[in-house]
């Protein structure tokens, strides 16, 4: 077995490189700043516009929560998430509470702190919200009836009067 030193990391290797000195190194041309830029760009591409503008909504809206009640918004506590969507699922369907989760999940990770929604009272939270929802039939598609050919004949009859 043979020792392979690669960025100042000491790794054991089962074979010993094919080059006696082994170094990954960028291109000299590109400088920090660029590659900061560049992660920076990577970065924002990891969302989509749409995801963007929908959790820039969603992050106002709890820090207005916040704000009406007193509460700390960043970092947030976990029951302080659970107060806001419950408030949210009086008015908005599952996937809007889940998506406002995440939102909230990703303002603090772009803060650099560890999310409340991966707390335990969060997930039954959201869990109970969702069975809730399925219980009263809320967000569960019916059945419509089809228009048929006789029910598209008496509209246009209608619009001929």
């Amino acid at each position: 077995m043979g020792v392979c030193v690669i960025s100042g990391l000491l790794t054991h290797a089962k074979e010993p490189p094919l080059v006696s000195n082994l170094a990954l190194v960028a291109p000299a041309h590109i400088t920090l700043a660029e590659l900061r830029l560049d992660a920076e760009e990577a970065i924002l591409a990891s969302r989509s516009r749409g995801t963007m503008r929908a959790y820039a909504s969603d992050q106002r809206q709890f820090l207005a929560f916040c704000a009406r009640h007193g509460l700390a918004a960043l970092p947030a506590e976990p029951s302080t998430v659970t107060l806001w969507l419950l408030e949210t699922a009086k008015t908005a369907r599952i996937a809007s509470v889940q998506r406002k989760a995440a939102a909230i999940a990703a303002y603090h990770a772009d803060a650099g702190l560890l999310s409340p929604t991966a707390h335990p009272l969060v997930k039954r939270s959201i869990a109970g919200i969702a069975r809730r929802k399925a219980d009263s039939g809320e967000g569960i598609a019916r059945k419509k009836t089809a228009l048929t050919l006789d029910l598209v004949r008496r509209c246009l009859t209608q619009l001929d009067d």
